[in-house]
């Protein structure tokens, strides 16, 4: 029951990350937003990749990922999330060469939030709601 619930609330927090709280967290004011879903070839095998929430601003090219996680990040987690995420976005063809990137991580908590806000990562857990 508890992992059912779990990856119930975790839906259900990304969602409500992508549609409400991200026009507040974002650096820039986003002309559109979403998800990502994209795919590569791995040694002939298809490997998928997916970003939570991508927003963008087609004008002033300006675009962020971020990663939804309804679960308590060590700071380790967090660092790892974010490797992971800029390796992602990489494969967003999206003004490739021309854009200016930012990179954000939704949790339930995150350790070592300050050192990442430094950082120029953006960083919320529950207790900045």
């Amino acid at each position: 029951m508890s992992s059912y619930f779990n990856t119930y609330v975790g839906r259900k927090f990304e969602k409500l990350v992508r549609t409400e709280m991200i026009r507040d967290l974002c650096p820039f004011r986003a002309t559109k937003t979403g998800r990502w879903w994209g795919f590569y070839k791995d040694g002939g095998k298809r490997k998928e990749l997916e970003i939570d929430v991508i927003q963008l601003n087609e004008n002033t090219k300006d675009i962020l990922f971020v990663e939804c996680k309804w679960k308590d990040l060590s700071y380790n987690d967090a660092r790892k999330i974010f490797s992971d995420l800029k390796e992602k976005s990489r494969f967003v063809q999206w003004n490739n060469g021309m854009r200016k990137e930012y990179f954000g991580l939704v949790a339930k908590s995150i350790g070592g939030k300050k050192k990442f806000r430094e950082m120029g990562f953006f960083v919320f857990d529950l207790d900045d709601f």
